[in-house]
């Protein structure tokens, strides 16, 4: 069946649906007030979800954009319930949380108020004042393990992802990564299937002073 506005679907007062009983426009799911939702009952736009106020969820209940957990007002959570920012674990106050229940950031834990001094970068401890004071390349974030087809989020080839953003990367911006603190070629080729940095210069032949007297390096 179709109307004059161009549904496919029942009871529309929207356009182009092939749900039914819209309000908004291009949905296949069914009573949603938003547009282009592959699920039901949204009042947000583009959720493959249901029940969402806001928009592009893959959730069920979320009030915030881009979830893939339900139930969360913040955006970008892969867990349950948070009112805070890209956290995968539940009931978040804070952001950026694996863990749950916590109101500090940046909390592998649960049940934090404060926020961690230091983490591991590349498998070692490091301060996060020390991590953010250095720049990082925009190619770093280019890769991303989902995408939006338009109906709902599909997974992407992180290694294809990866490859991509290195052949986007300069000479320097390879560099920079390099010389990040802590950095380690071994731990990110395990993360990227990247190889950059090559080997380390060899001290072979370099003198160095040790309380005044002058020594030859001497590679064994």
């Amino acid at each position: 069946m179709t109307d004059h506005k161009n549904n496919t679907g029942y009871d529309n007062s929207g356009d182009k649906n092939s749900g039914s009983w819209n309000s908004g426009d291009c949905n296949s799911g069914n009573r949603n007030s938003g547009y282009d939702n592959s699920g039901s009952w949204n009042s947000g736009d583009c959720n493959s979800g249901n029940y969402n106020s806001g928009d592009r969820n893959s959730g069920y209940y979320n009030s915030g954009d881009k979830n893939s957990g339900s139930w969360n007002s913040g955006d970008c959570n892969s867990g349950n319930r948070n009112s805070g920012y890209w956290n995968s674990g539940y009931d978040n106050s804070g952001s950026w949380n694996s863990g749950s229940w916590n109101s500090g950031d940046m909390n592998s834990g649960s049940w934090n108020t404060s926020t961690p001094e230091t983490a591991n970068f590349f498998n070692k401890p490091l301060s996060f004042d020390e991590w953010y004071a250095v720049s990082k390349p925009l190619w770093l974030s280019l890769p991303k393990p989902t995408f939006w087809d338009g109906e709902k989020l599909l997974k992407n080839d992180m290694e294809e992802e990866w490859k991509k953003a290195l052949a986007s990367a300069s000479k320097e911006d390879v560099e920079q990564v390099v010389n990040l603190p802590n950095f380690d070629g071994e731990v990110f080729k395990e993360i990227t299937g990247l190889e950059i940095g090559g080997e380390a210069p060899s001290c072979d032949g370099r003198t160095i002073v040790i309380e005044g007297e002058e020594y030859v390096l001497v590679k064994k």
